[in-house]
């Protein structure tokens, strides 16, 4: 499993105070054929923990008390009452 054979790799990225922050990003995430699958259930799983619930009906519907978000590629739309 792709998953199993993580591989770091280090960027140095400079912010606007001009100090160095080393970044490790995942290159699982990136370039491969399961990244968008990975993406979705990252962001899943970060919908679930902030109390919205999957639909049954669809997948990439979010249901909340107060919010609904929809998933459509790389996009959230998010609706609420006010």
């Amino acid at each position: 499993m792709l998953l199993s054979k993580r591989k770091l790799m280090e960027k140095s990225i400079v912010s606007s105070r001009k100090s160095s922050l080393d970044l490790m990003t995942m290159a699982s995430m990136y370039g491969s054929k399961q990244a968008p699958r990975l993406w979705f259930k990252t962001l899943e799983k970060s919908l679930h923990a902030r109390g919205f619930v999957s639909s049954k009906v669809d997948p990439c519907l979010f249901l909340s008390d107060d919010l609904i978000a929809v998933v459509y590629v790389d996009d959230v739309l998010f609706f609420g009452k006010s």
